[in-house]
């Protein structure tokens, strides 16, 4: 497994992440003016604006994971599963490189495969 690659990946997606962020942070200031007269644009304008403090709660919460998944290929304990330890499967982590868990700790059972042969060494 390539770390500098997934390192990239990880500093790209959450530079993506932030811009997003940032764009719904500045929409949603904007929109805090005088409220118009009209109902039916003050509705479309609160709906708007749950839905961009949906997107920045959102980003928050994935910057948050890459920012993890950052610290540990720093510390060196990528690729552990932070609830039992044990390697996170490769094909886990090829799909999701932020990935904090393993399989079995997502819940997530996997018909014909044993824990060992999937994971990373």
């Amino acid at each position: 497994m390539n770390f500098s690659i997934i390192s990239q990946h990880l500093i790209a997606e959450r530079v993506d992440l932030v811009k997003r962020r940032d764009r719904a942070n500045a929409d949603l200031q904007r929109k805090h003016g005088a409220l118009t007269p009209d109902f039916e644009a003050q509705a479309r304008g609160r709906a708007n604006d749950d839905v961009l403090e949906r997107i920045i709660e959102s980003a928050d919460q994935e910057i948050g994971l890459l920012e993890r998944s950052l610290a540990r290929l720093s510390d060196g304990t990528y690729g552990r599963c932070i609830g039992c330890g044990n390697p996170i499967e490769r094909a886990r982590l090829q799909v999701q490189p932020e990935t904090e868990t393993c399989l079995s700790c997502a819940g997530i059972n996997v018909p014909n495969a044993t824990h060992s042969e999937a994971c990373v060494s």
